[in-house]
């Protein structure tokens, strides 16, 4: 199941955008306030919880400026790749998304597919009021 966040316009530079999500520990930032707890950030993972779930996540792969592959790891309940997609946008501004393709059973897919859509929809908002 894939969810496609809106397009998202950032008011800074795509290589400014790309430095600062590549470091996990600012994608506490894209998160509801009030909504996740118990996080934990480094470079390379970071781990929250939201609605009772601990979701780890770790990076997998980044294309400089263009994209962050990030997947959840192990422990996860729910087995998804989160990727930040950037573009130039050639005036000092970047197009941000947020895409995720989850591998999940149909009773489950019921479940989260909302609240995943609902959270990957608020970190598409925020992409464009973060201080990077």
């Amino acid at each position: 199941m894939n969810i496609t966040s809106r397009k998202s316009t950032i008011e800074n530079s795509q290589e400014e955008v790309f430095n600062y999500l590549t470091n996990l520990d600012n994608l506490q930032y894209l998160l509801p306030k009030g909504k996740y707890s118990d996080w934990e950030g480094s470079e390379d993972k970071c781990s929250f919880k939201i609605q009772g779930f601990k979701i780890p996540l770790e990076k997998v792969e980044t294309i400089p400026n263009e994209k962050i592959k990030m997947k959840t790891a192990k422990g996860s309940p729910v087995d998804f790749d989160l990727n930040i997609e950037l573009t130039d946008n050639g005036d000092g501004t970047t197009t941000g998304q947020v895409i995720s393709d989850l591998r999940v059973n149909m009773f489950l897919k019921g479940m989260i597919k909302k609240p995943l859509t609902s959270l990957f929809e608020y970190m598409a908002e925020r992409l464009e009021k973060v201080d990077y």
